[in-house]
């Protein structure tokens, strides 16, 4: 299937997907030459410790900003050290290849792929990073030379108009969700290079020193499918070599459900929803020798925590009947509560913090979060999700909070994961009685007893409860087990009695 702009440029053709070129011209293309001391200078810096700051920037429209830094990686200084030459590289024939972290079910092991990325070869999530490496090969033509620079292209899917999904949202580390293996030698982390915002992270290369990444180039429109096309430029730093070459890593991001910003069609929804082929990825040089990848969305998996908020009306931790509002004024009327926030409490604290992934319930009450395997990736184990909900007032949460949810390959999705809370309606009723020894009370220094009963007939336990009457200066509450708490409980009754004199006046 081909995907074309509204120019009608054919972007990345699937029945293009040619297999890794040998063609001794293929280097020649991306090769940029250099004034002899300026390639001197990139041999020479390339073997020295390289530092760079990295920090996340992101423009408004939700597409990377162009600078010098690198998103998704923690704020900070990196300590580069250039990678040793391979020993022995002329047997790399497939290029362009992605980590397929494969299937112990199905016999399938770990190893770099060139091929599709199936179902039964990978379990990446939506939102998960796919590491991917590129081999720039040298031939007897085209020598790769120490100290020149070349340049390569990354087009991947980002956007699928016909369902409105999003494919490959960025370019970043390639190490974030997965440890892939060596594929020609012992790649090291390049963070120091100008960044247009092209790469959201850091490489990893081997006989390479990454000078430059271009900003993201979106071809095509939200109505057919968008693809980002990125340019990265490094400095061979390997021995001048005709049958090796430079390895590059690097990761792209598979879209959860609004990672890719909207198009015009709302929300947008996950890899896991394209349609039509496989997601690719296609590496060229200066638009020749074209090499492309697939990942099949049946290999994405779809991880996610859902549930709902409703009114607890009757308080008692459950969700009574079928939640429609049948019957007025009764717990039939359970039914979800809209705009309530459900977030991740990734340090348990139950508080919601910035950073803290979060859904907001729609008008049915339900919401869900988008996961991955691991709530706390800085271990080694599998940490489970804690979800908690923001309290608003006037209300009291009835339910239980979750127990902690495990996500894993096996089980993807924890569903039925609900809130309930009963609002706050303080109620009081207040009964007063007078007694008076004979019936009534007409002549001064008469007495006249009172009683007060006061009632909590709503669903709230009251404090700080007081009663006052203007025409009692003796009101005394009665000393009894309802009242050693000072809390007025629900359906609880505190007595106050009280006397009265009649004066000559009265």
């Amino acid at each position: 299937m081909s995907k074309k702009n509204g120019s009608g440029k054919n972007l990345i053709s699937r029945e293009k997907m040619d297999s890794d070129t040998s063609d001794d011209t293929l280097s020649l293309y991306g090769k940029v030459d250099h004034l002899a001391e300026q390639a001197n200078s990139a041999a020479s810096s390339a073997l020295e410790t390289r530092t760079s700051a990295l920090s996340a920037e992101h423009g408004h429209s939700g597409q990377p900003a162009s600078g010098t830094t690198s998103a998704l990686a923690p704020t900070g200084t990196l300590s580069i050290t250039a990678a040793a030459a391979p020993t022995s590289t002329s047997s790399v024939s497939k290029v362009y290849q992605h980590w397929a972290d494969g299937d112990t079910a199905k016999g399938t092991t770990a190893e770099w792929n060139n091929n599709i990325l199936s179902d039964g070869k990978s379990d990446y999530f939506e939102g998960e990073v796919v590491p991917h490496v590129y081999f720039y090969k040298a031939s007897n033509n085209t020598p790769l030379v120490q100290g020149e620079s070349y340049s390569f292209n990354v087009t991947y899917n980002y956007y699928q108009g016909n369902t409105n999904a999003g494919g490959f949202v960025y370019m970043t580390s390639p190490n974030i969700d997965r440890s892939p293996s060596s594929f020609t030698g012992t790649a090291q982390p390049d963070g120091s290079f100008s960044n247009g915002g092209g790469m959201q992270g850091q490489f990893y290369t081997v006989n390479a020193n990454i000078t430059g990444v271009s900003g993201v180039t979106y071809d095509g429109n939200s109505s057919s499918s968008i693809d980002g096309k990125v340019t990265i430029t490094f400095v061979y730093t390997g021995p001048t070599t005709t049958s090796g070459g430079a390895e590059i890593q690097y990761g792209l991001m598979i879209a959860a459900p609004g990672d890719v910003p909207d198009q015009g069609h709302g929300l947008t929804d996950g890899a896991n929803a394209w349609t039509g082929g496989s997601l690719q990825t296609t590496v060229d040089i200066n638009g020749s020798g074209a090499t492309s990848i697939q990942l099949a969305p049946s290999a994405i998996i779809v991880g996610e925590i859902s549930g709902m908020k409703f009114s607890d009306v009757d308080g008692n931790g459950l969700r009574d009947a079928d939640g429609a509002d049948n019957l007025q004024g009764t717990a039939d009327d359970e039914v979800g509560l809209a705009n309530w926030k459900i977030f991740l409490d990734k340090d348990d604290d139950g508080q919601w913090d910035d950073g803290e992934a979060f859904a907001m319930t729609d008008a049915d009450g339900q919401y869900s979060l988008s996961v991955v395997p691991d709530a706390d990736r800085s271990d080694p184990d599998n940490d489970p999700y804690i979800v908690r909900e923001v309290q608003q007032a006037g209300w009291q949460q009835t339910t239980t909070n979750p127990a902690p949810i495990l996500i894993s390959a096996l089980d993807p999705t924890e569903t039925h994961v609900d809130f309930g809370n009963m609002q706050l309606k303080p109620s009081l009723n207040i009964v007063k009685d007078a007694a008076i020894a004979g019936g009534t009370a007409d002549a001064a220094g008469e007495v006249i007893s009172y009683t007060i009963a006061v009632e909590n007939t709503g669903n709230q336990t009251l404090t700080g409860v007081t009663v006052n009457d203007p025409f009692i200066s003796n009101l005394t509450l009665v000393a009894d087990a309802a009242t050693a708490d000072d809390e007025l409980d629900v359906g609880e009754t505190w007595h106050y009695t009280a006397t009265h004199t009649v004066t000559q006046s009265e």
